[in-house]
């Protein structure tokens, strides 16, 4: 059976891709051109989207 990860909308990232499957979050860094090289927006929009999934669904 193929995962359909679908994006998670709430954000607009540019450097990583943030998707949901079945309450699984997934990060993916999206920087190919440069390796996918970390930069500090990268580590923000990855911080951010640990303390998204981090806190408990209401």
């Amino acid at each position: 059976m193929k995962r359909e990860w679908k994006k998670i909308e709430a954000f607009d990232f540019k450097e990583i891709l943030f998707e949901e499957y079945q309450g699984i979050a997934k990060i993916t860094i999206n920087r190919p051109r440069y390796r996918n090289a970390f930069t500090p927006r990268t580590t923000w929009e990855m911080s951010q989207a640990f303390a998204t999934v981090a806190r408990p669904k209401t």
